[in-house]
């Protein structure tokens, strides 16, 4: 199995001797095995790949408990996640609680305000639109859908203007002050659940009140386990699998290409002119994704119909997964 130049080494609690002995690199890639349970401490309980490009293993064991947060995808491992880490659920409650209700659900991959719309979820249909962009360039309808998910500024893409957004996660950069005219006009005409899910600078954690005076039955927070560095399409796609979807689309998760460096200007479709910020670069990005579709497809959503629309596409980093794994329908 080859996702993105990683090739899978380890799988089902056993080495795959044969596909290592059959490379040239093998040398490399068995200390890289053996680097990578130096670091998680124990034998691998998850599948683990060699990424041929940074001579490095990754996988689902790594967490920010046993190596790094900027480097792995996940907060602890699943016994951890809600009692016996420092991001549990009393860090959530304590962040989150005072303004939003403690009346927290979940299990060992997700945390969430238990809000009554979200069981309307289950084995639905979902559409997720990132700001990617084949959300502009690819032709689908909301129509074709139980609900629509997004993220962050969709209230500035066209293509949503119209669309009665159901869910969507909201992050420290979005304006959401009494001031955020676009924001709340949208809000206002809308029955969308607005969620936080990360935190946010103490300056901006007035805005929680804003919020939950105007929209007191649909703003909810919520915490999973899954903290990959790929974008909100990414934890999108991880909560309304664990919101029991039975099938989900997504557009507009595209990704960087080689060539993309911290600085540039994005093709972002919900703000033309963003450039590529913080710590994640190409190589960081592709390894998340691989991460990520392992988690979806041989954890979390096994039963789960998966659909890439932007499959094909030059900038789509996740074609070269999803035409192996679940390719594109035709219409």
């Amino acid at each position: 199995m080859n996702w993105l130049n990683c090739i899978q080494i380890y799988k089902d609690g056993k080495i795959l001797e044969d596909v290592i002995q059959a490379n040239p690199r093998r040398d490399s890639m068995f200390l890289a095995f053996k680097t990578y349970c130096a670091v998680i401490r124990h034998k691998p309980q998850f599948s683990v790949w060699y990424d041929t490009e940074t001579d490095e293993c990754i996988g689902m064991d790594t967490n920010w408990e046993n190596y790094t947060s900027k480097k792995s995808c996940f907060i602890s491992n699943k016994s951890r996640f809600k009692k016996d880490n420092r991001w549990n659920s009393n860090y959530v409650l304590n962040y989150y609680g005072k303004t939003f209700g403690t009346d927290l659900a979940g299990n060992d991959e997700i945390l969430y305000l238990n809000l009554p719309q979200i069981k309307q979820y289950s084995n639905s249909k979902i559409l997720i639109v990132g700001a990617g962009p084949s959300a502009a360039t690819i032709d689908w309808s909301a129509e074709d859908y139980d609900f629509v998910f997004s993220c962050n500024h969709f209230f500035q893409f066209d293509k949503l203007s119209n669309v009665d957004v159901s869910f969507v996660t909201s992050t420290e950069e979005v304006d959401k002050s009494a001031t955020a005219n676009a924001f709340h006009e949208y809000m206002n005409n809308n029955s969308t659940i607005i969620c936080f899910d990360d935190r946010m600078q103490e300056s901006q954690k007035k805005e929680f009140k804003i919020i939950k005076e105007r929209y007191p039955d649909r703003c909810m927070y919520l915490h999973t386990r899954f903290r990959a560095k790929n974008g909100s399409c990414a934890k999108l796609l991880v909560i309304a699998t664990l919101f029991g979807a039975k099938e989900i689309h997504v557009v507009g998760m595209d990704g960087m290409v080689k060539s993309d460096q911290l600085g540039d200007v994005s093709p972002h479709v919900f703000q033309p002119g963003k450039r590529w910020q913080g710590t994640v670069n190409y190589h960081m990005e592709k390894q998340h994704y691989v991460v990520l579709w392992d988690y979806l497809l041989n954890d979390i959503g096994r039963n789960v119909k998966y659909q890439n629309l932007g499959e094909g596409l030059s900038t789509n980093l996740v074609t070269d997964i999803s035409k192996k794994m679940f390719p594109l329908e035709k219409a």
